[in-house]
């Protein structure tokens, strides 16, 4: 029995080749990323993923920060991150990154201008776009292409509207007074526009 027990430790001596070999293979696929129908470099992505997770912590503590201050007005700094990863998502064909980035470029924008204060459900609809952009980013991150969000991207849609009408209601409300020499009527700016690039 004594002389039994050394051969049992060579098999297992015997088997740690094998083990370390099959690393050996991964290198081989590394060079493109297919997720759905696009194909990306894997430089590419590794660049866009890393630039991506950088920007949404930034959108993401400006949410924290603008509900611990909702009378300050949107930030420049969200405004770039957010304008930044709607350019990053068109790169790699993330369209439903892309749309919702877009459309709170133009919440960020049309706040900033309105110098009113964030009301608790335009922060609650803030953090909410911002958080499932980042669980796009996360399907992605995992080899899958994100589908449409609709309910998401509604409400993205809502927020940038809810901005956006004010900015022009009081406008309109104005007695009219004559325009001066040489003044556009602002209904007709976009006319005169319209032609000129016609």
């Amino acid at each position: 029995s004594e002389i039994a027990s050394p051969p049992a430790i060579e098999p297992v001596v015997e088997a740690e080749p094998v083990a370390v070999a099959a690393p050996a293979v991964e290198p081989e696929p590394s060079e493109e990323v297919r997720i759905g129908p696009v194909v990306l470099s894997r430089p590419l992505y590794e660049i866009f993923l890393g630039e991506a997770d950088s920007l949404i912590a930034t959108l993401l503590a400006d949410a924290d920060a603008w509900a611990a201050s909702p009378a300050r007005a949107a930030t420049d700094h969200a405004q770039r991150a957010v304008h930044s990863l709607k350019g990053s998502a068109s790169v790699v064909s993330l369209r439903p990154v892309q749309a919702m980035a877009d459309r709170l470029e133009a919440f960020l924008l049309s706040q900033r201008a309105s110098g009113r204060a964030m009301a608790p459900e335009d922060l609650a609809d803030y953090g909410r776009c911002i958080e499932t952009i980042q669980a796009m980013l996360h399907r992605f991150a995992a080899g899958q292409m994100p589908g449409d969000e609709p309910a998401a991207l509604a409400l993205a849609h809502q927020l940038a509207a809810r901005w956006a009408a004010p900015r022009l209601a009081p406008r309109r409300a104005e007695p009219s007074a004559p325009a001066e020499a040489g003044e556009l009527d602002a209904d007709l700016l976009p006319l005169f526009v319209e032609a000129a690039t016609a």
